[in-house]
C-alpha cells in the first residue's frame, strides 16, 4: 500500500516544527503551498513547492491537505480543497460557526473528511486525564482552571490568537463537556481573563497571555473534585492526580528525553487524519462541534457575559481509539 500523500498550506515559520516532523513520519510530504514555498519546502523537506493552490491540487494530487495560516482564510481554503475532492485537516480554529457549517456541508457533498482539531487533545497526557475523569478516579469535578501562554508573532495583529482560545475551549469540552456560558475581559496588551460554566454546571476560569517568555509557553490546567482530589497537568505534559499526599496517577515525561511529536499530540493527530482519509466510512465534519466554535467566537469578542446554544453534533474524537462514523 502506497503512503498517504499530504500537502500543507501556510507559512512554515508560523507553524510548529513538530507538525512537519509528524507529517514526514506518517505520510509522504507531497507538496507545500505558501508565499515562501521554495524556501519552506527546502527547509521542511516537502517534495514540491507551490504558490498557487489550484495548481497544487491539480498537479500534486494530494490525498489530504493540512491548513494553518491566517484564520480569515482557512474556511475558504478548506472549501477549495473539498471542492477538488481532497480531505482537509484544519489545525486549530476553523473560523466562525457559519464557516464551520459550510465546511461540514461541503465535506458531506464531497464525501470527504474535514477534521478540525488542536493537537493537544491527542496528547497522551490529555487522554490519560480524560480516562481518569471518566473512571471516577478523580471524583465529581467542581472546578477547572486553565492558564495558556503563547508568543504572538510579529505580523499577528490579534491580541490573543484564535488558536490559543480554541485550544483551551476544546480542552474544556473534551474533559468536562461544552461551555454553556462564557465571559471574557481583556486586561492590557495580550492578556485576557475569562470565566464560564459548563453544561454540567462546572465553573471554569481561563487566563490567556500572548507575550510570555519561551520557558512559560504552553498550557497549565487543573481540575478539582468534590472529594478534594485534584488533577494537574503542566505545560511540559506532566500529570499528577491525587488527594493530599496520596497520588492516584502520574505521567512524568521529559521532553528532552521523550518525543515532543508524540507528547504534544502531533503524531496521533496526523495518524487519525490519515485514518479518516483512508476509511470509506469517515466523511463529513469530524472533531470540533459548534459549541466549541461559538465559545471561541464569544471570547474573541470579549464583553458582556454570553449564553451559548447547545449542539448535539457527534464528536468521534471524544473516543479517539474507536472507528469514526459519518456525521451526515
Amino acid at each position: 500500500m502506497s503512503p498517504t500523500r499530504l500537502a500543507f498550506i501556510g507559512a512554515a515559520k508560523d507553524t510548529s516544527p513538530w507538525l512537519f516532523q509528524a507529517i514526514t513520519r506518517t505520510a509522504r510530504f507531497e507538496a507545500l503551498c505558501g508565499n515562501d514555498a521554495d524556501l519552506d519546502a527546502a527547509r521542511i523537506h516537502a517534495r514540491w513547492p507551490f504558490t498557487d493552490l489550484t495548481k497544487m491540487l491539480d498537479e500534486a494530487e494530494p490525498d489530504g491537505v493540512i491548513i494553518t495560516g491566517p484564520v480569515a482564510r482557512r474556511a475558504a481554503l478548506a472549501k477549495q480543497c473539498l471542492s477538488a475532492g481532497v480531505g482537509v485537516l484544519v489545525v486549530g480554529y476553523p473560523g466562525s460557526s457559519r464557516d464551520l457549517t459550510r465546511i461540514q456541508t461541503l465535506a458531506q457533498l464531497a464525501s470527504r473528511p474535514a477534521l478540525v482539531a488542536s493537537p493537544s487533545r491527542y496528547s497522551p497526557t490529555v487522554l490519560l486525564a480524560r480516562r481518569l475523569i471518566e473512571s471516577g478516579k478523580l471524583g465529581r469535578p467542581i472546578s477547572m482552571q486553565i492558564a495558556s501562554t503563547w508568543r504572538r508573532s510579529s505580523n499577528d495583529s490579534a491580541l490573543i490568537h484564535a488558536d490559543q482560545v480554541f485550544e483551551a475551549v476544546d480542552l474544556v469540552r473534551l474533559l468536562l463537556g461544552p461551555l454553556a456560558r462564557i465571559h471574557g475581559v481583556m486586561h492590557g496588551d495580550g492578556v485576557m481573563l475569562a470565566v464560564g460554566v459548563t453544561s454540567d454546571h462546572v465553573p471554569v476560569s481561563l487566563a490567556f497571555h500572548s507575550g510570555g517568555p519561551v520557558e512559560s509557553l504552553g498550557i497549565d490546567w487543573e481540575v478539582r473534585a468534590a472529594d478534594g482530589t485534584h488533577l494537574r497537568v503542566t505545560r511540559d505534559c506532566r500529570l499528577t492526580c491525587g488527594n493530599g499526599s496520596r497520588t492516584d496517577a502520574a505521567h512524568t515525561p521529559s521532553l528532552t528525553a521523550s518525543d515532543p511529536v508524540i507528547e504534544l499530540g502531533y503524531d496521533a493527530l496526523l495518524k487519525s487524519f490519515i485514518h479518516y482519509l483512508t476509511s470509506d466510512h469517515c466523511t463529513g465534519l469530524i472533531g470540533t462541534g459548534d459549541d466549541t466554535v461559538l465559545a471561541t467566537e464569544a471570547l474573541l469578542r470579549p464583553g458582556k457575559p454570553r449564553p451559548l446554544r447547545r449542539y448535539l453534533r457527534t464528536d468521534p474524537l471524544m473516543a479517539p481509539n474507536r472507528p469514526s462514523h459519518s456525521l451526515s
